[in-house]
Order: structure tokens, then C-alpha cells, then sequence
């Protein structure tokens, strides 16, 4: 004996609700994965970056070095 087609139609949209709510879940546990390392690597890019010149020989010039580059020529 089949259940009534208002049954079957029941069991349908369950199936259809669990399948999109596991879609759903998946991708948004891949995005929180993704912004985390996101969030990490962009704190170790901005932390690595180097505040004086990277050539010690030839610093970028700049109003805080110019002095110590015309002190270098002399």
C-alpha cells in the first residue's frame, strides 16, 4: 500500500530541504577554512614587510634617510 501522494510530496521537500541544507553547510564551512588562512597569510605578508630598504648599500630615499645618505657620501 502506497502512502497518500500528500505524503510522498512531504518526504520530497524534506529530501530536497536536507540535500540544500548540507549544500549550504559545505560551502560555508569552506569559506570560513578559506578566511581564516586568508585572515593568516595576509597578517604574515604585512608583518614581513620591512620598513627600511631591503639594499643596504643603496637605502630608498626618503625624508627620514637623506641625512644619513649625504653623511654615507661624505
Amino acid at each position: 500500500m502506497q502512502p497518500p501522494p500528500s505524503a510522498q510530496r512531504s518526504d520530497l521537500i524534506l529530501l530536497y530541504f536536507f540535500f540544500f541544507e548540507v549544500f549550504f553547510a559545505t560551502f560555508l564551512v569552506a569559506f570560513a577554512v578559506f578566511a581564516f588562512f586568508a585572515f593568516f597569510a595576509f597578517l604574515a605578508m604585512s608583518s614581513s614587510v620591512k620598513i627600511d630598504s631591503v639594499n643596504m648599500r643603496m637605502p630608498s630615499i626618503d625624508m627620514h634617510n637623506t641625512e644619513k645618505i649625504s653623511r654615507m657620501q661624505n
